[in-house]
């Protein structure tokens, strides 16, 4: 039986079926009663001839849908022989075709229907084994084919095509790994959208493309370490907007989910770059800190005064301080611009917070022990390696404070963590200084902190504190923080937890309250310490080291209020002597180059060389993430009976405001 190949409406040009030629027959009318004999090329020369026809039903008639399609034989056929004149050099053309295909855009009027392509796929990996650096160019042109969006069975191929060619080829696996990665935050444009097909949605396209790297990752064991050093590589960079890094990091924490033993790595570069992101915004802020309000009150009112020149704005309530604007729009100055960027920046670190506390919740909610020692254990080690060193950042280290209150086991790890750094010698003195500020902010914070742990912190740091006092002061008749930079980091820490904490140094009976403390600060109850912790502090406080000297001014100023007030100890006639004093001018000299190689910094001394104020879990600002620390955290409230200050009311009050 013969075949005719007829013209869909909608399909061109009519073809004819490439596997056989095409005879002609004649159509016999079975009762029309006409003598003419219309042949199929009749009906192709004459188009404009209206006849009157009847089929034999014997000859079978077909409706081609795309005119352009081939047969997968003539397809391999054309793939095979372009490669091989490619290769050989004596004909390219074919070549050269059928790297367009790939290239094409698929909205192009001339690009080739997914059906087709997708032929030419499978011709291509019956040809893999010739596709090396000779044929770069169509390697390259697959690869960075618009690919995302077409329907699955292409996708399946396509998938088929990247594990043939990196099993036979391992030197493209970093191309088609970069490839994949890249499609975390560069998705494709709508002139890469097919016509005859929907778009498809974002979180479906990001599915494909973890697909693919996960089939990659299990055909090819070793394509891990590779895929880790393109993801630190693609990372965005920190002026990249808030967008692009919510999408590049929401895609790669999906990673571990079927290459496990990414986990680390991925969490490691994640806080390695947040932390990053966290000191640059903290440099930014305090470098516009005393403009901020201002600057943005001036660009509210810019912004309100464009709309209503341009008619959109009516009422100024109406307008708000939105990011959507563009800066070039309203004419911003530089210091306008930088406001901009903050405010993008702290939505941006927000965000990113916000997704590493996800990704870590379930593994301390419900993992097994060994998941979240597991976890912890290389928290603590991001912790060491990253966070530590650097006193900049403000909010990266609350991931720690919130996941190591899970347990008390893994509290007593993060302390011990700390005082062991602290008390080792062979660390840096800026790292010493830093871990003593972690456990003393850690134990005053925390509002899941028992009272063993807190006064076991207390107690060890009061051993050390005395062992140093009756190893040194004999021999040493001023504050002398280059000689003894440990000693003063853990004076600090104990008068810090003090003024957050001094509840818990009082031997308490269960029904005294707060109107016995109030009873105690107006001088009409005698309190009762724990021993022997007051005979140590006050001792050390008036030694000839004199860490008041030392510890930061405002930390010292509220630790003397409190001890006053609580008939703790008193240190005012001190403190005011201290005000008089000046280090000698060799202990300056030594001190000007303290730590400031290994910290970039002045080793944690300000001007006056004494100790910054550095308390890494002040309060936490950032309001998406703000939750997961709600029923973590302590606010600092002084006794009962004792009124703050001015300044103090007001720092209160402007802290309830962020909150």
């Amino acid at each position: 039986m013969a075949t005719v190949a007829i013209k869909s409406p909608s399909a061109g040009v009519m073809a004819t079926p490439p596997a056989t030629d095409l005879k002609r027959k004649r159509v016999e009318p079975e009762s029309s009663g006409l003598d003419d004999t219309i042949t199929s090329s009749q009906i192709l020369s004459s188009p404009t001839k209206r006849l009157k026809v009847t089929f034999n039903p014997e000859i079978d008639v077909r409706v081609v849908e795309d005119w352009r399609d081939k047969a997968i034989g003539l397809v391999r056929e054309e793939v095979r022989t372009g490669i091989d004149g490619h290769i050989t050099g004596t004909n390219s053309a074919r070549y050269d075709q059928i790297k367009q295909f790939f290239a094409a855009s698929p909205s192009a009027k001339d690009a080739l229907s997914s059906r087709l392509l997708r032929k030419y796929l499978i011709a291509l990996i019956g040809c893999i084994r010739s596709l090396d650096k000779r044929c770069n160019g169509l390697v390259h042109a697959v690869v960075d084919s618009a690919w995302l969006e077409r329907d699955d069975e292409f996708i399946a191929m396509y998938l088929r095509l990247l594990g043939a060619l990196v099993s036979a080829h391992g030197g493209y696996i970093h191309e088609v790994l970069s490839m994949l990665v890249s499609k975390f935050t560069s998705l494709s444009s709508p002139e890469d959208e097919l016509q005859d097909q929907a778009s498809i949605e974002r979180p479906r396209v990001f599915d494909r493309v973890h697909q693919a790297l996960k089939y990659l990752n299990t055909l090819i064991p070793s394509a891990s370490a590779t895929l880790f050093k393109v993801l630190a590589d693609s990372f965005p960079y920190s002026t990249s907007s808030k967008q692009v890094h919510i999408d590049f990091v929401s895609n790669m924490l999906r990673i571990p989910s079927y290459a496990p033993e990414m986990r680390n790595g991925i969490l490691g570069l994640a806080i390695d770059r947040v932390v990053k992101i966290d000191v640059q915004l903290q440099k930014d802020a305090e470098f516009l800190q005393d403009e901020f309000d201002t600057i943005m009150r001036q660009i509210i009112q810019k912004r309100q005064e464009k709309l209503r020149n341009n008619g959109e704005l009516s009422d100024p309530e109406d307008s708000d301080d939105s990011d959507d604007e563009s800066e070039d729009e309203f004419e911003l100055d530089t210091d306008e611009k930088r406001i901009i960027h903050l405010k993008e920046s702290v939505h941006k670190l927000d965000e990113l917070m916000d997704l590493l506390f996800n990704f870590y919740h379930p593994i301390f909610t419900k993992g097994s022990n060994f998941e979240i020692d597991e976890a912890f254990d290389h928290m603590m080690t991001q912790f060491k390696r990253t966070i530590l060193p650097v006193f900049q950042a403000r909010y990266t280290q609350f991931l720690i404070f919130h996941f190591a209150q899970s347990s008390p086991r893994l509290m007593d790890r993060f302390v011990a963590t700390c005082l062991d750094v602290l008390t080792d010698p062979t660390r840096p003195d800026y790292i010493r200084l830093a871990a003593a500020s972690y456990v003393a902010s850690f134990v005053s914070r925390s509002k899941r902190a028992s009272s063993d742990i807190v006064l076991h912190t207390v107690r060890y740091l009061c051993i050390d504190l005395e062992s140093f006092r009756d190893k040194h002061e004999h021999h040493n008749s001023v504050a002398d923080p280059h000689r003894f930079p440990t000693y003063y980091f853990i004076a600090q820490a104990i008068i810090y937890i003090f003024c957050f904490r001094w509840r818990m140094f009082m031997d308490l009976d269960e029904d005294e309250d707060d109107e016995f403390i109030e009873n105690v600060v107006f001088g009409y109850e005698r309190p009762r310490w724990i021993s022997p912790m007051r005979q140590l502090i006050t001792r050390n406080i008036c030694c000839r080291l004199n860490p008041l000297k030392v510890c930061a001014p405002e930390i010292v100023e509220q630790f003397n209020k409190l001890a006053t007030a609580l008939q703790f100890t008193t240190a005012t006639s001190l403190i005011a002597a201290n005000k008089r004093l000046r280090i000698s001018r060799p202990t300056v000299e030594a001190i000007a180059g303290y730590g400031a190689r290994e910290a970039g910094m002045s080793g944690g001394l300000n001007e006056m060389f004494q100790l910054e104020a550095f308390f890494p879990f002040d309060p936490y600002h950032l309001p998406q993430s703000r939750k997961w620390l709600e029923s973590d955290y302590i606010e600092w409230t002084p006794p009962p009976g004792v009124q703050l200050d001015v300044d103090e009311e007001d720092e209160r009050e402007t802290s309830e405001e962020r909150h």
